[in-house]
Formats: C-alpha cells, sequence, structure tokens
C-alpha cells in the first residue's frame, strides 16, 4: 500500500454554515490536507481563478446556487471537469442521492457527519483520481 502525503493535497469546502465550514476545515487540516474554504458558490469560482484544488467538497444549501448547480457548473468547466466532488446533504432520501449523482458528484454524505468517515470518504475519492491519473499517463 502507498502512503499518502495529504499536505500535497487541496480540497475546497464550500459550505454556508460557518461552523460547519469551520469543523470540516479543521477535521481535514488535522489529517494533514490544505483546506480552502468558501461560504457560497461565487466565492469558490473566484478562487478558482487561481488555484484548481484536488477534491472539493459541496453543501447542498448555499444562498447563491444549490451543490447541485455548482457540481454542473463544476462538470462543464474544463479545468475542473475531471475533480473529484463530495456533497454534503441535510436529505436522506433517494432523490437527492440520484440528483446529486446526476449533476456529476462522486459521493454524496448526509449530515451529521461523522468525521472519520468524512475523511475516509476523501481518501477513497483521491485515490481513485490519482488511479485515474495513473492510468492516463501510462497510455501517453
Amino acid at each position: 500500500m502507498i502512503a499518502q502525503d495529504n499536505s500535497l493535497k487541496q480540497i475546497m469546502v464550500v459550505q454556508s454554515d460557518a461552523g460547519t465550514l469551520r469543523l470540516l476545515s479543521l477535521e481535514l487540516e488535522r489529517k494533514g490536507f490544505t483546506v480552502l474554504k468558501a461560504k457560497n458558490a461565487n466565492g469558490a469560482l473566484d478562487m478558482l481563478e487561481s488555484t484548481t484544488p484536488d477534491l472539493f467538497i459541496l453543501d447542498t444549501m448555499m444562498a447563491d446556487m444549490t451543490g447541485t448547480e455548482f457540481c454542473k457548473t463544476l462538470r462543464a468547466n474544463s479545468q475542473t471537469a475531471q475533480t473529484p466532488v463530495l456533497i454534503l446533504s441535510d436529505y436522506r432520501d433517494a432523490d437527492s442521492l440520484e440528483e446529486s449523482m446526476r449533476a456529476g458528484a462522486n459521493g454524496h454524505i448526509t449530515k451529521p457527519i461523522l468525521p472519520h468517515y468524512l475523511v475516509t470518504k476523501v481518501h477513497a475519492l483521491l485515490s481513485l483520481d490519482e488511479t485515474k491519473w495513473l492510468s492516463n499517463t501510462e497510455s501517453a
């Protein structure tokens, strides 16, 4: 098993609730990730002008657009089209999960969020991204 160096990974957390944003960021930073924080989609889009994270974690309920709408925006942008997206939802129903997946999300977690589960999911999504990247470079 290859050891992961989380310090090289940037995660953008887009979360409208300041307390949840702070808690998610602290947990991810404790695990060695660099966390880019945005309170809404427009703030995240502004940050994307200067950086591209390795993973997005999106709240479903933001003031300027929903997490699924923002996910579609990310998928339509060549810079972020292949970047893994994890959506955090207040809803546990099948329709919400399906909506996230149709928008192009790679994962969907319902609140309340267990910190160890979040970190496990983040590692899994980043590993999938690295595997895809490795397979793409091997065929070049």
